[in-house]
């Protein structure tokens, strides 16, 4: 009676004891990587040194420009140009800033140029000319791409507790594709060895108008999400031997090259101007590195201009 009774219902049912197959728009979709909680080590010295011991050859700025497989121009100036265009599709809106505390001076829109905007919500950008070629700390671009509008920020609220407005948080970001290595406790000289023999897609390598050198790695990721599951593990392997584990995340500020730096702020905020402006040096450039081969595998060869 009960194998009759399953049988008619199923008959009712239409599926004669067999269930239909979801359809996959009606799927739950894949769940979204968990980043694990790990802690930076301290730096071991010994160990970064006895790494960058490895490559015998002196690593300077001449030698990664001359294993870049895009051409470093001569002109500083167009550098940054030269960066945004090669490492974002057309149409992407870059974040750029001579304040570093502030929610950005300049937009700039691969394949159309640069935009100055307004400083609150609701006025227009105007086009420019071209991007800042220097401010007194220098100027940075956000390395995530940005939808271009103000966004309720759920990490910052006004005195009455009102979500304020921003469009350098994540909820404005379209994408993280890039993350940021740096190391403000080695040499720049130890930290480029270091650098040339990592097997992760390096695109671009720049300095950053003071001490440090930035690596900028490629990651892909959608979401902030994915963007902490992939740190976790840079964080593992390369806190130790002096990556600063504080500069990866997914919303990230980092040096624009070819623009000079006319000073730094001290730790009690003093502002320190230079002598002579410092430029933010573009050193190597590689928009289709991929993973499993380091720089330094890569011989010196002649190299292809920019958009060829």
């Amino acid at each position: 009676m009960r194998v009759l009774y399953r049988a008619i219902s199923a008959e009712e049912r239409g599926t004669r004891g067999t269930r239909k197959p979801t359809p996959k728009y009606q799927r739950p979709l894949p769940a979204t990587p968990k980043a694990r909680k790990v802690q930076a080590e301290a730096l071991n010295e010994d160990l970064a040194l006895a790494l960058a011991a490895r490559v015998e050859e002196e690593i300077t700025f001449d030698w990664l420009k001359s294993h870049s497989p895009v051409e470093i121009p001569d002109n500083n100036r167009a550098c940054g140009e030269l960066l945004l265009n090669e490492l974002y599709p057309t149409g992407s809106r870059i974040l750029v800033f001579t304040a570093f505390a502030s929610q950005g001076q300049y937009m700039y829109v691969v394949g159309d140029g640069a935009y100055k905007l307004g400083r609150k919500p609701g006025v227009a950008p105007v086009k420019a000319p071209r991007l800042p070629a220097g401010g007194d700390c220098g100027v940075w671009y956000l390395t995530a791409p940005i939808t271009g509008k103000w966004e309720p920020n759920p990490g910052k609220r006004d005195a009455m507790g009102n979500l304020m407005p921003g469009r350098r948080h994540a909820a404005c970001c379209t994408s993280f594709p890039y993350l940021v290595l740096e190391s403000d406790v080695l040499t720049a000289d130890v930290w480029l060895k270091i650098l040339v023999q990592l097997a992760d897609p390096i695109v671009a390598v720049y300095t950053s108008g003071g001490k440090s050198v930035h690596a900028l790695v490629k990651v892909s990721a959608a979401t902030p999400e994915e963007f902490n599951a992939i740190k976790a593990e840079y964080v593992l392997r390369l806190s130790s031997v002096g990556a600063d584990a504080a500069a990866i995340t997914p919303v990230r500020l980092s040096r624009l090259p070819g623009c000079m730096r006319h000073g730094a702020s001290g730790e009690n905020g003093t502002y320190c101007k230079y002598d002579k402006p410092r430029l933010q040096e573009l050193l190597y450039l590689n928009p289709a590195a991929v993973p499993g081969v380091p720089i330094l595998t890569m011989p010196a060869r002649k190299t292809r201009k920019a958009g060829q």
